[in-house]
């Protein structure tokens, strides 16, 4: 019944309302919410909702040997299908390979094996804030114009009042 919730809010982008789980699945929040590592109780703008979270990380080292625990995977490949090191001269370091031996056991250990590439994707985001990108935030009284010395290839997400 878990891996059915998990994979439930995960295809409904990481969260659903209370009201609206319990209704589909017949079971109470309290069921659900009981197993905090991949559970959680949060109130948006006052609407109850339980959204989805694990422990499990991309590995980020380039020569790993598996003894991290996380996911040999390339973050870009990942999240968009393409990677822009898999065409230079030196290659990627990091594989391509969701399916590889080492990551089906490092899913199926998590329960994550059940879940299609789109929802893990989901469940990663919103679970490690180091694959989001680097915020700026620039003072709304001060400037109007992000002031980046490479505004092209800048990969900062900045915010600002307009």
């Amino acid at each position: 019944m878990e891996s059915d919730i998990l994979k439930f809010i995960c295809a409904n982008q990481g969260a659903v309302d209370t009201d609206y789980l319990v209704s589909n699945l017949g079971c109470s929040v309290s069921d659900i919410i009981c197993n905090q590592e991949k559970f959680a109780s949060c109130l948006p703008f006052g609407q109850p909702k339980v959204v989805v979270r694990t422990s499990l990380r991309l590995c980020r080292a380039k020569a790993c040997e598996g003894s991290c625990g996380g996911l040999h995977l390339c973050k870009s490949f990942l999240f968009s299908g393409f990677c822009q090191f898999s065409q230079s001269r030196k290659g990627c370091y990091f594989s391509h390979e969701l399916s590889s031996d080492y990551n089906e056991r490092i899913l199926k250990e998590h329960g994550l094996n059940i879940l299609s590439r789109t929802e893990l994707c989901t469940l990663l985001l919103q679970s490690d804030d180091r694959l989001l990108p680097p915020v700026s935030f620039v003072s709304c009284f001060t400037l109007k114009f992000c002031l980046c010395l490479t505004p092209m290839s800048c990969q900062v997400l900045s915010l600002r009042c307009v």
